[in-house]
Formats: C-alpha cells, sequence, structure tokens
C-alpha cells in the first residue's frame, strides 16, 4: 500500500479511535528527511531566489545575511473542510536552531497557488515557497507555520478547496495548536508573539484568517499581518479574469488558467452541475484532466486554454456567475468585509496584471473607511505577478521586523 494512503488510513484511525482527538490536535509529526538547513544553504537558497544583482542587493541591505540553521517538521493534524466534517490535514512546521531558552515569534504563512501538489509546503525541498520562508523569515529567528490546505500535501484523498476563504482560513488556525504541540514535544516554545502573513491566494486565506480570528478566537491576539497580491474581492477578481482579451503573463493564459482553477474547486463545493455545464468543449474535457490530477503539466495544458476566459464559458454560465447563484457563492469568499484591529499591512505592485493594484487599494479604502487599522504599501519593482513573490516576503519581514521582540 503507498505510503500516502497508509498515513491517511492512519490519521483518520487516529482521529476515529481517539474520543479526545479534535480540531487543532497534532496527529503525526516527522523531521524533514531527517535534515537540518545550515546558513551556508539557507544563504544559497535565498541567493538563488531573487530575480537580479540589484534586487540581491536591496534585500542584503534590508535582512543581511543568514542567521541561524533551520529545521523542517511535516506535521498532519485535525482541520475541517467546506462541510465542517473533521479531517486530516498536512503541512509544515520550520523551526530555527535557536538557544532552547530562547523564545521565538510564530508567523502562519498562507501559500499561494500551486498546480503540482509537490509543491506544497509539507514537501519542503520542492516547496518554492517553504523554501522562500525558510530563507527569510525561519532562519531570522521565526517558527514558520504553513498549512498545506484541504486536499494538497501529504493528505490528498479530499477535493482541493481552492480559493474557498473558510476552510483555508480554519486550516491556519488549527495549525496553531498543533505547532504549540510539536514545539512542546521539541521543548520549545513561542514568545506569544502572533504574525500572519500570504501571497496571492495565501493573501487572500490570511486575510479570511485574520478575520476568524478576530471574531471567533479570542485567545489568538495577533501582533501583525502582512497580506500580499491576494483577491480579497473574489467577486472584482472573477469578473477582472472574465474581461475581454483575459490575462496574459509571458505569453501563458494565466487568467484562463487561475480562473478555470478557481471554477473547477467551486463547482465541487457549491455544487454547479457537470463541467460541461460550465465549459465549452474542448475546454471541460481539458479542465477535468488539468485539476482532477495531483501533478499535470499545468503549463503545457493550459497552452490549450485561450487566453479570453470568457470565450472558454457557457453563456448560461457567465450569466450566473455575474448576476446569478454563482455571483452569490463567489461574494462568500470575499475577505475585505472586516475591520482589522491588529496593524494589518496590503502590499501590492502597480505592474501585477494577474491581481491588479486597484483590488488591493479598494480593499484599503474599505477598510480604512470603516475604522481599521491598515495600510497600503506598493513594492519598489515593477514585477508582475510571479516574479514579485520575493521582493514581497522581503517586505514583509521588514515591516514584522518592526513589531518582533528583541
Amino acid at each position: 500500500m503507498p505510503r500516502k494512503i497508509l498515513l491517511l488510513v492512519f490519521c483518520i484511525l487516529l482521529i476515529a479511535t481517539n474520543c479526545c482527538a479534535k480540531r487543532g490536535d497534532l496527529l503525526t509529526s516527522n523531521w524533514y528527511e531527517n535534515k537540518t538547513y545550515s546558513r551556508f544553504e539557507i544563504e544559497t537558497l535565498f541567493e538563488s531566489a531573487l530575480s537580479s544583482k540589484f534586487v540581491r542587493n536591496w534585500a542584503k541591505g534590508i535582512m543581511g545575511s543568514a542567521k541561524n540553521s533551520v529545521r523542517g517538521y511535516q506535521i498532519t493534524y485535525v482541520s475541517i473542510n467546506h462541510s465542517g466534517k473533521e479531517i486530516p490535514v498536512s503541512g509544515m512546521i520550520l523551526v530555527p536552531e535557536l538557544p532552547v531558552q530562547q523564545r521565538a515569534p510564530l508567523l502562519v504563512y498562507q501559500h499561494a497557488t500551486i498546480f503540482k501538489n509537490s509543491a506544497a509546503p509539507s514537501f519542503l525541498d520542492y516547496s518554492n515557497q517553504g523554501k522562500a520562508l525558510l530563507s527569510t523569515f525561519a532562519t531570522r529567528g521565526y517558527i514558520v507555520a504553513l498549512a498545506d490546505y484541504v486536499g494538497m500535501g501529504q493528505i490528498t484523498d479530499y477535493p482541493v478547496e481552492y480559493l474557498y476563504a473558510a476552510s483555508e482560513a480554519a486550516n491556519g488556525v488549527d495549525i496553531i495548536p498543533a505547532t504549540e504541540q510539536l514545539l512542546t514535544k521539541l521543548g520549545r516554545t513561542t514568545n506569544g508573539q502572533l504574525f500572519l502573513s500570504g501571497y496571492s491566494a495565501g493573501g487572500q486565506a490570511a486575510s479570511a484568517m485574520g478575520r476568524l480570528i478576530q471574531n471567533s478566537y479570542p485567545e489568538y491576539n495577533i501582533t501583525a499581518m502582512a497580506l500580499m497580491e491576494g483577491p480579497y474581492d473574489m467577486t472584482a477578481e472573477m469578473e477582472y479574469l472574465l474581461k475581454p482579451g483575459g490575462v496574459e503573463i509571458g505569453g501563458l493564459a494565466a487568467g484562463s488558467v487561475i480562473g478555470a482553477k478557481a471554477i473547477y474547486s467551486y463547482k465541487n463545493i457549491y455544487q454547479w452541475g457537470s463541467l460541461s455545464d460550465i465549459f465549452k468543449e474542448p475546454y471541460a474535457q481539458c479542465v477535468q484532466k488539468d485539476f482532477s490530477e495531483l501533478n499535470p503539466n499545468i503549463l503545457l495544458d493550459s497552452l490549450d486554454f485561450k487566453a479570453d476566459t470568457a470565450l472558454m464559458l457557457q453563456p448560461a454560465f457567465i450569466d450566473s456567475i455575474r448576476i446569478g447563484a454563482a455571483a452569490r457563492d463567489v461574494a462568500e469568499n470575499n475577505t475585505d468585509d472586516w475591520i482589522p484591529a491588529m496593524p494589518l499591512y496590503l502590499l501590492t505592485s502597480k505592474a501585477d496584471v494577474l491581481i491588479p493594484a486597484q483590488i488591493t487599494e479598494k480593499t484599503y479604502s474599505k477598510m480604512k473607511e470603516s475604522g481599521g487599522n491598515v495600510h497600503l504599501v506598493y513594492i519598489p519593482f515593477l514585477f508582475d505577478h510571479s516574479k514579485n513573490f520575493m521582493p514581497s516576503i522581503v517586505a514583509s519581514w521588514k515591516i514584522f521586523s518592526r513589531f518582533s521582540l528583541k
């Protein structure tokens, strides 16, 4: 029996046989590959992730060199899916090698869109986002928790719930007590500070998580949040992806790929009917092939997508997602409708064509006018959405360093 199936069966048995098992319980943990990432390795990872010498020098001027070696811990824990069912999910915890008595802040980072399951944070050596957080935050003294979300990472027997705000928020909240339980096993503890962050789809997930904690988990005191280029207004983002001509990045039909992935996820959650009710042929078959597999070649398959997303869709579905039942379902995933009490920083780029700065600016204005403790930050590089990830992470470290206890 494959290892992943054995792991899923083991996790389900743990939940089923332990009457005390509940959301946030740590089910399994293992030291990832029995590997400690040295400062030299981390420095190499960091340098390779930055796009130019100019940007590397900018980042070095802000952050300096790697400070500590780091270990990763692959975990499974109890969380919920869209229906509220308690299920096992997985994640990665990055723990800096600090003196035992030294306590560290906790950062929960919500990951951006991935197209291959092997890029989920719990596959640390293959996760660009995991390595980015390792080489920025973890080496500089933060414990970092990264949830894989439902259906990703080590537990793949559930449908992926992409851009579904409620379960992504719950998966993020539930990784906090699971992390605390792991740290207890390691003889470590946090300093009580909690930071939240996320990029792109992860920005939306982190916003939903911040809202959930503020409304329902008073025991978690968020020190500060940094949300980076996220689709906080999913209604506006979906309409933007349907605009005439579509959205391309480097010749890739990026808007159609993201839009199709979101629609595929929402179709399963909201029971929108068959793919042929939503997509014209041959696109219905292409979407099924791309997003029902764990490790599809999305970049290759997306060459069959039209740049203009609307041309792939059935006219009746376009009406529904703009003014009908599907539009109401999409709006459930808007995460710009709360008033942050903690310092919340919205980072964006004026060159982002996938999630344009206007969406972030609109979210900022909405939260600010409601009395939120919110701040708008423009990244100082005119990079597209895919290239602005590392500069945004570095900028978020600079922001959080203002709050970190020394």
